[in-house]
């Protein structure tokens, strides 16, 4: 499973390394706003969160993430060999 995961971040480093748009422009409204505590900040992006104004539309998954193989399996926690 350890090899899958790094294979996997192998594959999409490039888009791994990219800022979101929604940080982004989080990032602007931040400093238009003049905003520059931690209090402050987290209380203006938890009332964006509450009031549905960010928008996450570039991260809807275009298909699910399977496993290739693997020589365990993990159940309630334990890995099966």
């Amino acid at each position: 499973m350890a090899i899958e995961v790094v294979d996997y971040l192998i594959t999409h480093n490039e888009d791994m390394g990219m800022v979101p748009k929604f940080s982004m422009a989080l990032l602007k409204d931040i400093q238009k706003e003049g905003l520059s505590d931690y209090d402050s900040v987290n209380k203006f992006i938890t009332s964006k969160l509450q009031n549905h104004d960010i928008d996450f539309s570039e991260f809807e998954m275009q298909r699910n993430i399977e496993m290739k193989h693997s020589t365990s399996v993990v159940t309630k926690g334990e890995v099966v060999k």
